[in-house]
């Protein structure tokens, strides 16, 4: 089976359970509702095949509880499989993925996802635990080895990874057929020393649902049959899924983990990024918290449009994507970081280029200088501040220069909000170079951010014999150049509080207040910045920044 794991890892102490996308949906409600409502213990859960509304729902569950909620998936072809053998699959998984886990968290509390956390409990010194049992009366062969333990209750702490990988590989090499996952199990947990072992009985984990147990399992038609574990079932689940007893939520932030990447990566760790700008995300969020927004908290990626209908009457702040690619209702609207780390926007339709509030920009309108000048002091605070270096080359730069910042040739403003790649962008320019051998120097500065991602850029560069830099320092380059050429990146934000002429070439926000450049003519707008009124341009500077940070950004240091 080849299959992807991606996600979250979980830490420290977990209750961890695996299963499919309908018995997540089914099931994790009350699952985590009765572990929230009992103990303080975190929580991991390991879905197959994941679809929008798992992830969304997994976002939801997070804001209901204390604890720490951590997800990881897989995405596997089943196509192949027999329902018998899907039902053993999913059956089995919780083991099957229990070693990768168990190499980054302390200890797993292994349950079925049908079962309800009782009361609190310890998880124990032993190093491992089970459920032994007489097999089945009746059964034979297959059916009575697989049912001499019970699989919904397992324990492995970190030094009994040996033990986890050990069922793991027995289960490997069993037929995929229903109690495979009993039979790996019990018959690993046969072969280690008893004075390591904490065996678990029916007062503690039961079938039949008496007071007192500290898990219920819903074993075979008693999960759906059962009245009184129905009816518990139920309870947990409302407890975390209806909302409205305790508040009416009309305001909701989808605040994305700071701690972690924004982007889908295969597996992650919390605490594995701690970048200094994200602070500034930090401060928004708390801002919106502050006003009487309710918080939702999960990694980035997994934010998408299912998530409204747990929200049916609210507002919704949305990061870092837009509505064309969001999808969903009209009561979202988009908050985004802007190029200066403290400001942020928010908006109906998205950011910078796809933004509404462009067309909000009044040309001739009266404007105060005092933002600009307020802005040009804190120049080199913006986002990429603290990666500029001391060691520009100008022994290769010409007296006159015309700076181009390189934008990373993935990102969404490109991909959103341009017709052409950053490839087409550079080569454009570079045979306006070769053709108009008497115009400044291009001065091509790569993205301090990821210079791998430059390397086809600076080949392209290099291959029309123009200069590419990366080890310089981005302010200095634009306060000495004779203008700067830009697809649509928030260097050309910086450019104007430079004071030097900008041409951006894609769709942008300050688009009103620069030359717009023509990628099929690229040559005219450095005759436009010729022909230039200066003096309008930088009087249309100073009024696009009165506007843009007083009527449109939101200041997370006021």
């Amino acid at each position: 089976m080849q299959d992807r794991r991606y996600g979250e890892v979980p830490v420290g102490a977990v209750f961890f359970a695996a299963c499919d996308a309908n018995y997540f949906k089914k099931f994790a409600p009350a699952f985590i509702g009765s572990i929230g409502e009992h103990s303080s213990t975190n929580i991991h859960i390991h879905v197959i095949n994941p679809d929008d509304e798992v992830f969304a729902l997994a976002c939801y569950l997070n804001s209901r509880v204390s604890q720490h909620v951590t997800y990881t998936f897989q995405d596997s072809d089943l196509s192949n499989y027999t329902e018998e053998q899907k039902r053993a699959l999913y059956a089995s998984l919780r083991f099957l993925v229990a070693p990768f886990l168990l190499s980054h968290a302390d200890q797993l509390m292994i349950l079925d996802i049908d079962c309800l956390i009782m009361k609190n409990f310890d998880f124990g010194a032993n190093p491992v635990g089970y459920f032994p049992r007489e097999p089945l009366p009746g059964t034979v062969g297959w059916e009575a080895e697989g049912t001499k333990c019970a699989a919904g209750c397992v324990f492995l702490d970190k030094s009994a990874l040996h033990i986890a990988n050990a069922i793991s590989e027995t289960l490997g090499g069993l037929e995929l057929k229903w109690f495979n996952d009993q039979i790996a199990l019990n018959h690993v947990m046969n072969q280690v020393p008893q004075e390591f072992v904490r065996k678990f009985d029916s007062d503690f984990m039961d079938w039949e649902f008496k007071d007192g147990t500290a898990i219920w399992t819903g074993k075979g038609p008693r999960k759906y049959e059962n009245v009184r574990y129905v009816e518990m079932q139920n309870k947990y689940a409302d407890s975390i899924m209806n909302y409205d007893n305790e508040t009416y939520i009309d305001k909701v932030i989808l605040a994305p983990r700071l701690d972690i990447p924004f982007k889908q990566f295969d597996v992650v760790r919390a605490q594995s990024v701690n970048e200094p700008i994200r602070r500034h995300w930090a401060n928004f969020i708390r801002q919106k918290v502050d006003d009487g927004y309710y918080k939702v908290s999960s990694p980035r990626w997994m934010f998408n449009a299912k998530i409204e209908k747990y929200f049916p009457n609210a507002q919704i702040l949305v990061p870092h994507v837009e509505q064309h690619n969001w999808g969903g209702g009209h009561r979202t609207y988009f908050y985004m970081q802007t190029v200066f780390p403290w400001l942020f926007t928010v908006d109906p339709l998205g950011w910078a280029g796809g933004a509404q509030y462009i067309a909000s920009f009044d040309s001739e309108a009266e404007y105060d200088s005092t933002t600009f000048n307020l802005m040009k002091e804190r120049l080199g605070e913006g986002k990429f501040g603290h990666l500029q270096s001391d060691n520009t080359p100008w022994n290769k730069i010409n007296d006159e220069y015309i700076i181009v910042p390189l934008q990373l040739p993935h990102d969404e403003t490109i991909k959103y909000h341009s017709d052409f790649s950053v490839e087409e962008f550079v080569t454009a320019l570079c045979e306006m170079a070769v053709d108009n051998p008497d115009m400044p120097q291009l001065v091509f500065k790569g993205h301090p951010v990821n210079l791998k991602s430059m390397q086809p850029l600076k080949e392209i560069i290099e291959g029309y014999k123009q200069l590419y830099v990366a080890d310089a320092n981005f302010n200095e380059l634009v306060r000495k150049a004779q203008a700067m050429f830009v697809l649509n990146g928030g260097s050309g934000q910086e450019a104007m509080l430079h004071e030097i002429p900008v041409a951006c070439f894609g769709r942008c926000d300050y688009a009103p207040a620069v030359i717009n450049g023509d990628i099929k003519n690229p040559y005219g707008a450095w005759e436009a910045i010729q022909n230039d009124n200066w003096f309008k341009r930088l009087a249309m500077y100073k009024r696009w920044y009165d506007w843009y940070v007083n009527q449109i950004c939101l200041d997370t240091k006021v």
